[in-house]
């Protein structure tokens, strides 16, 4: 701290401080006037002490000060001090006259320099706690803001205090439609909007790019639920910018800081965030009450998230097959690979508990490559015994892996490496992932096809723009989703629109896989109903790879 202020040049602006520096500067320029005259004159090298009140005058009190103190020691060792104080010759006039210009110009320059170095650590510690561009608190002064109010109420013990995240959700999109300039403008539109909206003295900072904090001291959580659903309110009329009207899509999470006082502001500040994270969930504009479960299983699964690589790397990984069955001849005709987890410390865990994360992250590509190659390996090694030679090996693809530039690549080289015809691959692709870049999509596939590579449209049903993008896409097989087929025995519609989905496919060359087949009733009205394959647990659970090997259907 005294560093700090010494530095931000905060004594010389202390009375108290300027009653002691001042005298002791001017005592200084006597003192180096007594040594010289004491040691010989100004012809002797002592007479370079002056510089001292000079340099720590210019330091202290700026340019000003610096000349001043510079003027009063140049007349000091001038008309006042002899050259040799033995034989009292006097100086020449332009030698002190010269010296005086030099000492009031060293302690100008030295004043100057301090100021532009105390102007530039002014604003480093701004920057260091505020945001450029908006000027509000960031999120180092939030944490520092949060912790003390967690100190007043543990001092205090009581008081209702609130936080609130305030979040921009299309930001991004408005930044490459508009650039930079827009999306600043924009955030400190909003600022203005919260600033007014909210009760004086109320602490606002900006803690992300597209996020904005709010502490409310000294109110209940009604109350704040109430002001933060005004704010959303407010932050849904459009902003402005060059004249173009731009809405915004903003989310509001909020949570009690006194109900959760035995947290840190670090952690309070990311329960806000996972707030925010709810209400975008439950497709909701207005704030939603932060969930302690649910954040207790969203840390549980982003830790998992990052122990996949390892798992990768140290063979916890397996895949288990879940039979295809030919509903005319009863015979498997292929099998769907899926991955389960034997973690060191918590088991067999689920798919659905880490591929969902796993999808929104680069390490699904590498599980795919994973899932790929320990396949087609399997797949090589039943052929080398004798078993299953023709089956079709259908491994799930993800969004990621057709935005992949070299992912047709991945996959022709592990078919290649593991000696597997190509027509016994194939690449379960859903709807949504298709329409996530249909051309990229379309392209990939196409390329895919051309090489004997099996493509088929999984949980066809659920997705978007099905009809349209159908007779484009290079797919040999549908798979109609579960959903439907739970329900053929008890809806009608589901009946209507699952024969309807298979005169479809047919009508354009494809085959059909029903998903979901769980009893002898769905198995035989599905045949009935023209379906070729079949796949669920009537039919056989996902199986390890050895269970596999031996598996026969014992018949509807």
């Amino acid at each position: 701290m005294k560093k700090e202020r010494l530095l931000s040049g905060g004594y010389g602006n202390s009375r108290y401080f300027n009653l002691i520096a001042i005298p002791a500067l001017i005592a200084l320029v006597f003192g180096v006037y007594v040594l010289v005259y004491a040691t010989g004159g100004i012809k002797y090298v002592y007479s370079h002490s002056m510089y001292f009140p000079i340099v720590l005058a210019g330091y202290l009190y700026g340019p000003s000060g610096g000349a001043l103190i510079g003027l009063l020691g140049s007349i000091m060792l001038g008309p006042f001090m002899p050259i040799d104080t033995v034989t009292h010759e006097a100086q020449e006039t332009i030698n002190w006259v010269y010296r005086s210009i030099f000492f009031v110009s060293i302690g100008s320059l030295v004043g100057y320099g301090v100021g532009q170095l105390r102007q530039r650590m002014a604003r480093i510690h701004f920057l260091a706690r505020h945001d450029p561009d908006t000027g509000l608190p960031n999120r180092t002064s939030a944490l520092e803001y949060i912790s003390s109010i967690l100190q007043q109420m543990q001092e205090e013990r009581g008081g209702q205090h609130v936080l609130i995240k305030v979040a921009c959700d299309n930001l991004m999109e408005i930044e490459v439609a508009f650039g930079f300039d827009a999306s600043d403008s924009i955030l400190l539109q909003m600022k203005e909007r919260l600033t007014q909206a909210l009760p004086t003295e109320t602490f606002l900072s900006r803690t992300h790019r597209s996020e904005f904090a709010i502490v409310l001291a000294n109110m209940p959580l009604s109350d704040a639920e109430r002001l933060s659903n005004y704010l959303a309110s407010i932050l849904e009329h459009p902003f402005g910018y060059e004249g173009v009207p731009l809405n915004v899509d903003s989310t509001i999470g909020y949570l009690s800081l006194s109900e959760n006082g035995d947290k840190d502001a670090s952690q309070l500040l990311q329960m806000s965030e996972l707030a925010v994270m709810n209400a975008r969930q439950a497709h909701r504009k207005v704030a939603v009450v932060h969930d302690p479960d649910h954040h207790r299983i969203n840390r549980d699964n982003l830790a998992l998230l990052g122990q996949l690589r390892s798992a990768v790397k140290e063979g916890d990984l397996l895949l288990h097959y879940q039979p295809k069955l030919s509903l005319v001849t009863e015979e498997v005709v292929g099998a769907e690979a899926l991955m389960r987890w034997q973690h060191p410390e918590r088991g067999m865990i689920p798919p659905d508990q880490f591929i969902p994360q796993a999808e929104q992250s680069s390490i699904i590509n590498e599980l795919t490559t994973w899932a790929l190659n320990s396949a087609l390996s399997q797949h090589a090694e039943w052929r080398r015994e004798g078993q299953h030679v023709g089956l079709q090996v259908a491994v799930n693809v993800s969004a990621s892996d057709l935005m992949a530039s070299d992912f047709p690549g991945i996959v022709l080289g592990a078919l290649d490496r593991h000696g597997v015809d190509y027509s016994n691959l194939e690449l379960e692709v859903t709807e949504s992932v298709l329409m996530e870049d249909i051309d990229r999509s379309i392209s990939v596939l196409n390329w895919l096809s051309s090489a004997s590579v099996i493509i088929s449209i999984d949980d066809f049903g659920t997705g978007y723009s099905s009809l349209k993008y159908l007779d484009m896409l290079p797919a040999t097989a549908l798979k109609i989703d579960k959903s439907f087929t739970l329900r053929l025995l008890s809806d009608k519609r589901s009946r209507h629109i699952t024969e309807a989905a298979i005169g479809l496919a047919h009508s354009l060359g494809m085959r059909v896989i029903a998903e979901g087949v769980e009893n002898i009733e769905t198995f035989s009205m599905l045949r009935e109903m023209g379906c070729d394959i079949g796949q669920g647990y009537f039919i056989s659970r996902p199986l390890p790879h050895d269970e596999f090997s031996g598996f026969s259907f014992q018949g509807a």
